[in-house]
């Protein structure tokens, strides 16, 4: 997993 997608699944999660 690329540090730029993971930076947008934290994201999403901490959105959530």
């Amino acid at each position: 997993i690329s540090a730029v997608k993971e930076m947008t699944v934290r994201d999403a999660l901490n959105s959530a």
